[in-house]
């Protein structure tokens, strides 16, 4: 097999698994009900997108594996972005 032909290969392989990837983090949001058009999700929402609990997705926020941005009056909550939630979901997929 030539170079030009395993570097094809290698390049489909690779289109492949990110539209895999793509679609299992779009199912795992969207059995979350998590939808697109939201910029950011609390705790709880994180949690049920992920599969896990409320206390260790703020143990990913506090361990720094999860980006999250303080809110309310006192900033003693998190939200968690959009795009950092899907980060997550596509690292761990």
């Amino acid at each position: 097999m030539s170079a030009t032909a395993v570097s094809a290969a290698l390049h489909q392989l690779a289109e492949t698994l990110a539209a895999d990837v793509a679609e299992r983090v779009a199912e795992r949001l969207r059995s979350a009900n998590v939808t697109a058009a939201k910029l950011a999700y609390s705790v709880p929402e994180a949690a049920k997108a992920l599969g896990i609990s409320a206390s260790e997705v703020r143990r990913l926020i506090h361990g720094g594996e999860l980006r999250a941005l303080k809110a309310g009056e006192k900033g003693t909550k998190f939200v968690i972005p959009a795009r950092e939630l899907e980060r997550y979901l596509r690292e761990d997929a």
